[in-house]
């Protein structure tokens, strides 16, 4: 599994996973005023990635998050489908399973010599 995506060797920092089966389940809000859509990842059955940021001298925090449950209009708590929630789980497993643990993160292999050699922090 590779979370590093490229598109026309630009790489992407910020992006969404979708299981093709909960694409027509997607919430999708338009900003009139930016001109412009967005995915409502309360509502969504989405991942949300942020990828590290690394340019040689400063390496930043990437994420990976989801949410599995959230308070609908009269304050009732509605769980995301169990479909998803698996889903979401066996990515997380996986992602733990081919990092390393380092304090309270998961950084792979790369990013831990790097941390080592030059004694520089997140």
């Amino acid at each position: 599994m590779n979370l590093n995506l490229i598109e026309n060797n630009h790489r992407w920092l910020f992006y969404y996973l979708v299981r093709p089966d909960d694409i027509g389940s997607l919430v999708i809000n338009y900003v009139p005023k930016q001109n412009y859509w967005v995915i409502d990842v309360l509502r969504s059955p989405v991942i949300e990635v942020t990828s590290c940021f690394f340019d040689g001298q400063n390496l930043r925090r990437g994420r990976i998050y989801y949410i599995d449950k959230f308070y609908g209009e009269n304050d009732e708590v509605v769980e995301k489908p169990e479909n998803f929630k698996k889903w979401a789980q066996q990515i997380f497993s996986v992602t733990k399973k081919n990092l390393l643990k380092f304090d309270k993160d998961y950084i792979g292999e790369e990013a831990k010599k790097w941390l080592d050699q030059s004694g520089n922090k997140f």
